[in-house]
């Protein structure tokens, strides 16, 4: 999203963060800091977003602990990472990420880190690690229940299978990613998905 500029929103960002120091609230104030790093983040200011997302947990250690930002830090220092192409540093601040959440016994939270974090590792070649991530992830998504979870997770087991060679599982995971997608009205998981069927019959087919 370099391309937008995020006038109003970085505008009420900066807005509130003013209003945070004239009340002396570092809770607040760790909010609206790390909210202009997320802004500075989308426009691929990498280095300007680190600068935020470091000062405001800086500002975060003056208010009551909170596990979730703490995880919310660690993941987005590892979006920066990735874009950095800084693939083992990434990793690394991803299961910090997890740790924090899971701490918060914050299912909802640790479902979708599983997932970022197995999509990470398929992407990297690394799709036997990411496997028990996006197993738990989808009892997580089943146990809540969380349909856009399952939905993430089943999809991304079907990369995962399809990277590692077992098409026949790949396909089952796809298929019902499908029909999951249908459900939801998610147009464009439906359509990755039937991508990937399509690539994976092709491929069965010579």
């Amino acid at each position: 999203m370099s391309e937008r500029l995020f006038t109003r929103a970085r505008r009420s960002a900066e807005r509130a963060k003013t209003l945070f120091e004239t009340l002396n609230d570092p809770l607040g104030l760790t909010d609206a800091v790390h909210l202009i790093g997320l802004i500075e983040l989308q426009q691929g200011r990498l280095d300007k977003a680190r600068e935020l997302f470091d000062r405001s947990l800086v500002i975060s250690r003056d208010a009551p602990e909170r596990l979730i930002f703490l995880s919310d830090y660690h993941r987005h220092v590892a979006i920066i990472y990735l874009k950095s192409d800084s693939f083992s540093t990434a990793l690394e601040e991803l299961e910090k990420s997890l740790a924090f959440r899971d701490a918060a016994c914050s299912r909802d939270y640790g479902l979708f880190a599983r997932t970022f974090l197995g999509s990470v590792l398929i992407e990297n070649s690394r799709p036997e690690e990411a496997q028990p991530y996006l197993e738990e992830a989808l009892r997580f998504a089943l146990a809540l229940p969380s349909p856009v979870g399952e939905l993430r997770a089943t999809f991304d087991l079907g990369q995962m299978y399809e990277a590692r060679g077992l098409t026949s599982r790949a396909i089952e995971k796809y298929r019902r990613a499908v029909e999951i997608a249908a459900g939801l009205g998610s147009d464009n998981y439906q359509s990755a998905a039937r991508e990937a069927l399509e690539r994976l019959h092709k491929d069965t087919c010579y």
